[in-house]
């Protein structure tokens, strides 16, 4: 099976993103971003105020859009189950990541996430550089390619957790259109109507341990659809309708 998906329109698409002020979500903790000695009460301010190289500690719940054109760190203020919250509030995509940034997200939850256009993306877009680690990227949906995330760049995954997204196109998971590398990384209960509910992958995948399972594609590929390079390492793929792994 042939895709016809030009990295370059989806990118165009995927940055031409809008900034927007979106309700918080009701009941859930304020916002808060701490830079050095410097508070925010929200994240996009704290990334306008930022310069190059700055490491932003994020609280509460955070409603985007976001929008990441410089080098940063994001890191949450608590661990496992008490990560801080990024989230579209189900209107708007939750993180874009513009080349040539690099940015390193660690112990938040991205969910809720809309992307309504063809570029895709509903909980994350990079065209960057991007290292996730202890993310978990849940209940977004798009249109486009990549209900949870769209991959543009590079792009780094560790010990994090995709589930539960949606794509109206190809990668209910994950699009990755760039280069990918997880490491004990989970795909799990995300579904397409296209192809690869877990993933589907125009790019170089590398996959280290994790699982990707319980996925949903209505074509092939219901755990994985690559069409280029994709290595497994000690990766599990199983339990995904209609297939587990096409073209791999």
């Amino acid at each position: 099976m042939v895709r016809t998906i030009v990295k370059a329109v989806l990118l165009a698409v995927a940055t031409a993103a809008t900034v927007v002020t979106v309700g918080g979500t009701a009941g859930a903790a304020a916002c808060s971003v701490r830079n050095g000695t410097s508070s925010f009460g929200t994240l996009q301010a704290a990334i306008a105020a930022a310069a190059d190289g700055n490491r932003l500690v994020i609280s509460g719940t955070c409603t985007g859009p976001f929008l990441l054109d410089k080098s940063l760190t994001l890191v949450g203020s608590a661990p496992g189950a008490g990560r801080p919250v990024l989230t579209g509030a189900n209107v708007s995509r939750v993180l874009v990541v513009d080349a040539p940034a690099v940015v390193a997200l660690t112990d938040v939850i991205v969910r809720n996430g809309n992307s309504t256009g063809f570029g895709g993306g509903g909980g994350i877009s990079s065209s960057g550089t991007l290292t996730l680690t202890r993310v978990l990227v849940t209940q977004n949906r798009t249109v486009g390619a990549g209900g949870g995330i769209l991959n543009l760049g590079d792009m780094t995954l560790t010990r994090s957790l995709v589930s539960s997204n949606r794509s109206g196109f190809d990668g209910g998971g994950i699009f990755n259109a760039g280069d990918l590398t997880t490491w004990s990384t989970n795909l799990v209960g995300n579904s397409t109507t296209g192809v690869g509910g877990g993933m589907f992958s125009e790019g170089v995948a590398t996959m280290h341990g994790g699982q990707v399972t319980r996925n949903t594609a209505t074509d092939v590929g219901g755990g994985i659809l690559t069409v280029n390079i994709l290595t497994l390492d000690g990766t599990r793929v199983f339990g995904n309708t209609p297939d587990d792994c096409d073209d791999c």
